[in-house]
């Protein structure tokens, strides 16, 4: 990259920064945000971006992304938290309970990571949200070092273990082992071969 080029990205990334902190986000210096990613902190909800954390919004970044990246922690108590070094492509994560990303995990391009069903039947013909309703929600759990490809979709009260990779257009709804490959609609989980596993 060249000097132009460099320093205007370093702008641009200072501004994608200060975006992100003003709808609420506590972000780290060293956290890297490219384009305006949608971000929703509900009053007494927390989102945290921990050093080195990745979040593009940008097709420039990754050709495979569709649309701007979402974090919304979007009920009172919410925590969303990218650990260090965590990196999402235009993926959409939506938390009312407690959704945790571990360290260096990367979450694919418009993967869709929900703690909560969104809507429950109303007790009059209809459905009523609970996208605000912390009560409703389970919480996410994403181990270190994992891969979540592209349009995977991780869904309440799940646990990913350390090491684990989930394939693309996966829909996980069980706790995926340390180390495994989950596949599938819904997800079946097989030891990963060792040529495919993080060294420690």
């Amino acid at each position: 990259m060249n000097p132009v080029k460099k320093t205007i990205f370093r702008i641009l990334a200072s501004l994608s920064r200060a975006w992100c902190r003003i709808h609420g986000a506590q972000i780290a210096p060293t956290a890297l945000i490219t384009g305006f990613p949608h971000i929703k902190v509900r009053r007494g909800a927390t989102l945290i971006l921990e050093e080195g954390t990745t979040v593009h919004s940008l097709r420039g970044m990754n050709p495979v992304l569709t649309t701007r990246a979402t974090l919304a922690a979007n009920a009172d108590g919410a925590e969303l938290i990218l650990k260090k070094g965590a990196g999402i492509s235009g993926a959409c994560i939506v938390c009312t309970s407690r959704i945790v990303i571990g360290e260096n995990s990367i979450i694919g391009a418009d993967a869709l990571i929900l703690d909560n069903d969104a809507h429950l039947p109303d007790t009059r013909p209809g459905w009523i949200s609970t996208l605000t309703q912390k009560k409703h929600g389970r919480p996410i759990t994403i181990g270190a070092n994992c891969f979540i490809g592209a349009r995977a979709i991780i869904l309440k009260g799940v646990t990913i273990g350390d090491g684990a990779v989930i394939a693309a257009g996966t829909v996980v709804t069980r706790d995926v082992p340390p180390a495994h490959l989950a596949c599938g609609n819904p997800a079946q989980c097989t030891p990963l071969p060792e040529r495919m596993r993080q060294s420690s």
